[in-house]
């Protein structure tokens, strides 16, 4: 199965449990049923976020203070990507990622933006908002994103189909 199949099903697994189906979708509360704790944190200026994990610990998902709310919550979502694959996925109790604006583009990192992308702006949704003649700006204000944001889900679901 390709990574962004897999980051699509685990998107959907946490949306089917924990979202009340509202938009725009509340990661923050999503993360809080998860387990993890979400802060904002005075970060360095190349660096939007980060989660870190230690065993017995809960995770912390630290978020740029001075970022716009858009960017937080794709922050936020990104990071839960990254504890769900780590926890679910590998089993592991003990990691730790950074989000670097123009960082290098790993697997892990390919998976974790798949992922954010499926919890805020869920495929049957957008498609949904498609049908109905929604503009590209009305969606990003419905599912609380930038219009940037849904550009790349909008080209990355057209690509899939």
């Amino acid at each position: 199965m390709l990574v962004k199949e897999v980051a699509k099903l685990d998107a959907e697994q946490v949306l089917n449990t924990y979202w009340d189906g509202n938009f725009p979708v509340d990661v923050n509360g999503i993360a809080k049923k998860m387990g993890v704790e979400v802060f904002d944190s005075i970060l360095a200026s190349d660096i939007s976020g980060y989660i870190v994990k230690r065993p017995g610990e809960p995770a912390e998902i630290h978020v740029a203070t001075d970022h716009v709310p858009t960017r937080k919550r794709f922050t936020v979502a990104h990071e839960l990507g990254h504890f769900v694959e780590r926890t679910t996925r590998a089993g592991d109790d003990d990691f730790g990622y950074v989000e670097k604006r123009g960082g290098k583009r790993t697997l892990q990192e390919f998976y974790a933006d798949e992922f954010a992308g499926h919890v805020l702006m869920p495929q049957k949704d957008v498609e949904k908002m498609g049908r109905e003649g929604k503009k590209p700006f009305e969606m990003a204000k419905a599912f609380g994103v930038s219009l940037d944001a849904m550009m790349v889900r909008l080209r990355r679901l057209h690509a899939d189909a």
